[in-house]
């Protein structure tokens, strides 16, 4: 299953959830969608637990 999360920025709520998923074991893929910055660069750790950080243009979110 794959799961997109949609966030202007990632959180900690973001972190939360794929750290719950991946303690499930589940085969879930997750990719976040974002405008400003990745966990990594906000919290140093985060971007190993998503497959793809999709960085979104805010002029073309059509």
């Amino acid at each position: 299953m794959n799961v997109l999360f949609l966030r202007p920025q990632p959180a900690i709520r973001s972190l939360k959830y794929a750290l719950g998923f991946r303690s499930m074991n589940a085969e879930i893929r997750l990719y976040h969608g974002y405008t400003s910055k990745t966990l990594t660069e906000l919290y140093g750790y985060g971007d190993e637990y998503f497959e793809k950080f999709i960085k979104l243009d805010l002029k073309n979110l059509e």
